[in-house]
């Protein structure tokens, strides 16, 4: 009996095994018709990455699988936003919508704020240069990508997202993140990265950051570095490629400080 069992469970184990295997999908250079016909024949997909999206609209066939779909990946498919029924898909965790053509953030976020379980959203490589202040309604967003567009400043709205953990900002147009850090010392970030954009000084604020791990600020025009540089947490810092000609004293009181990356500064 024991036996008869312990095949039936490992039978079972493996069948879960093979359905969740056969939930992730990638599809490339497809366009709708195509697209909705592979939808309908799938049953509960889990993770779905489509590059290459040929029309500006999702075929409402996707909507089957809003109770099962975790992880979402739509690139280089020229979409400008989702469509309001995207709303439905509560299961999400992860989506990506980076290498397309969104501008407007607000109608967005308005559809994505339906969804409770968003924890990661990349929308790098788009035309975004304002983040709307609806952004704050993305509770349980703990990683947020907004690196390769061109934002010159963030809304104060992202001291509200208190589980969000680390931000990326690469290859933007920001030039002063005085008021960024004032905005964000509001909540427990423990990585952003700011490579590769227009920063010339590092700001004083910049250890009210209390819960940061790792500081990433290579490849700006950063000259000049605060006198008291001593964070609580932080793990790795960088200033790689940076015009720096001195590094403060305090840099070695950061007793947890386990890798500093100066290569390229003066």
């Amino acid at each position: 009996m024991e036996n008869s069992v312990l095949i039936f469970l490992i039978f079972f184990l493996f069948s879960v095994q093979c359905s969740l295997a056969q939930t992730v999908h990638r599809i490339d250079n497809t366009n709708y018709d195509k697209l909705d016909m592979f939808l309908e024949n799938e049953q509960n997909i889990v993770s779905l990455r489509i590059y290459g999206y040929s029309d500006a609209e999702l075929p409402r066939s996707l909507l089957k699988h809003r109770n099962s779909l975790e992880k979402f990946v739509l690139g280089y498919s020229n979409i400008t936003t989702l469509p309001t029924w995207f709303s439905e898909f509560k299961h999400l965790r992860y989506l990506n919508l980076s290498n397309n053509q969104i501008s407007e953030t607000h109608g967005l976020f308005e559809i994505l704020k339906q969804n409770l379980r968003l924890e990661k959203l990349e929308l790098y490589s788009n035309n975004i240069n304002v983040i709307s202040e609806n952004i704050s309604e993305l509770n349980n967003l703990n990683e947020l990508n907004l690196s390769n567009n061109p934002i010159k400043e963030l809304s104060s709205k992202l001291t509200e997202l208190k589980s969000l953990k680390i931000l990326y900002l690469n290859h933007v147009f920001i030039t002063d993140i005085n008021t960024v850090i004032e905005d964000l010392s509001n909540i427990c970030l423990e990585h952003i990265s700011i490579n590769n954009s227009a920063l010339t000084y590092l700001p004083d604020n910049i250890i009210n950051l209390e819960c940061l791990k790792q500081l990433h600020l290579s490849g700006n025009n950063i000259n000049l570095l605060p006198e008291y540089l001593v964070f609580k947490n932080m793990i790795l810092f960088d200033l790689n490629n940076n015009p720096l000609k001195d590094v403060p004293e305090s840099i070695i009181y950061n007793s947890n400080l386990k890798l500093l990356i100066l290569l390229g500064t003066e």
